[in-house]
């Protein structure tokens, strides 16, 4: 993330529990072994859900870029998106079938 950009809710959230895990770990050696285990599966968890959250951002970028290429085919008939859009959605079956269906008679 830039400097200029502002941190969301989530980023937050998962930047005070790192900080928080963070602090835990290092006075692991006050622990007992329970708790440290505990503290080390806390934070095993974290960067799951962290890992998970950007990956669904990731996700969700995707598909509004999907959706972006599609308003550009049916609200302004950009023949060079439709191209580009079939050729990452449609297996090549399945691009020949279509071929086949717009090109009989």
């Amino acid at each position: 993330m830039s400097q200029d950009q502002p941190e969301t809710p989530r980023e937050q959230l998962a930047r005070e529990a790192v900080e928080a895990c963070n602090e835990l770990t290092a006075h692991a050696e006050e622990l007992s072994p329970e708790a440290a285990q505990v503290v080390r599966s806390l934070r095993e968890s974290l960067t799951c859900l962290v890992a998970l959250g950007t990956a669904a951002d990731l996700q969700v970028a995707e598909m509004e870029k999907t959706m972006e290429e599609f308003e550009a085919i049916f609200y302004r008939g950009d023949v060079t998106v439709s191209a580009r859009l079939l050729r990452r959605h449609l297996s090549a079956e399945q691009r020949a079938e279509l071929a086949r269906l717009i090109t009989a008679p």
